[in-house]
């Protein structure tokens, strides 16, 4: 989807690995800094990046305030928008 948006490979592979590496870190910085709308905030996209470690480790719940099934869930509801916007991209891009 990133490469429909930016058409730059080496920025694509740039944004794909700095949400990779910080997307967690973003997520929990944005979500202390708003504390107040933590309830809405901890639906983010890059809170989606704690699945991995969260699963593995249920400590990991504390820092992106859901459960390993919510996270699931939100990870799969973010992955299929994603696909949705990517192939709509593609599909309406001239080749």
């Amino acid at each position: 989807m990133l490469l429909m948006v930016i058409q730059v490979n080496a920025a694509v592979i740039g944004i794909g690995l700095i949400i990779v590496f910080w997307g967690a870190s973003l997520s929990v910085a944005i979500i202390k800094t708003f504390s107040s709308l933590a309830g809405i905030l901890k639906w983010n996209p890059f809170n989606m990046v704690f699945v991995t470690q969260q699963l593995s480790s249920p400590a990991y719940a504390d820092l992106s305030l859901l459960t390993n099934s919510q996270l699931v869930l939100g990870t799969l509801v973010y992955s299929i928008i994603f696909l949705i916007i990517g192939y709509h991209q593609f599909k309406v891009r001239a080749i």
